[in-house]
């Protein structure tokens, strides 16, 4: 018995050595979202709209294979995820098409949705008041919201303003992160050899 755990441990060994040796695919991940986010900010209007159009129609393609892969998997409510996967084939064929307009009608529909969370969170936030002493933080971020979503909702470039500054920090956020799990990763490779 002594025996088969050693040479558990040793395959185990074995597999985070050859996992952590990987190291260097997050750094690179990382770096290639850190350059999106920098080309998004950086490129002319009408090329980002047609470059994130294009992302979007991507995004809903494999939300759309995903959708109705789990349709075959599911015992129950296949219907939903056979509807939603056609829902989605069909808004990715969309962008595909017009990109351009695709991105400005996401960024529309961002605009109002940062301003209906807005509203959410300071009407949440007088409800949570007894139970969370920092409930005024909540409230603060609902006025920033509803002020945001009030300036990009009123006109159609700043919506898309609002859109490429929300990816691109969400592409810095992802690329910070991924570089410092490869940083990690390398670490712990260090470790194991």
């Amino acid at each position: 018995m002594a025996a088969m755990e050693i040479e558990e441990i040793d395959v185990s060994k074995d597999a985070a050595r050859a996992f952590t040796a990987a190291w260097w695919v997050p750094l690179a991940i990382g770096v290639l979202f850190l350059v999106f986010a920098l080309l998004i900010l950086t490129v002319d209007p009408p090329t980002t709209a047609v470059a994130l159009g294009i992302w979007a129609g991507i995004g809903f393609a494999f939300a759309s294979i995903a959708q109705l892969v789990t349709a075959g998997i599911v015992a129950e409510w296949k219907w939903i995820h056979v509807l939603f996967g056609v829902f989605c084939a069909g808004a990715a064929i969309v962008a595909f098409v017009w990109p351009g307009k695709t991105i400005v009608v996401v960024a529309s529909i961002v605009a109002w949705f940062v301003l209906f969370s807005g509203v959410f969170e300071i009407v949440f936030s007088f409800f949570d008041r007894e139970e969370n002493e920092f409930w005024w933080m909540r409230l603060i971020a609902g006025v920033l919201m509803v002020i945001i979503g009030f300036w990009a909702a009123g006109y159609e470039e700043r919506s898309f303003a609002l859109l490429v500054v929300w990816i691109a920090a969400w592409a810095t956020i992802s690329g910070v992160t991924s570089i410092v799990i490869a940083f990690r990763l390398r670490s712990l490779h260090r470790q194991l050899v």
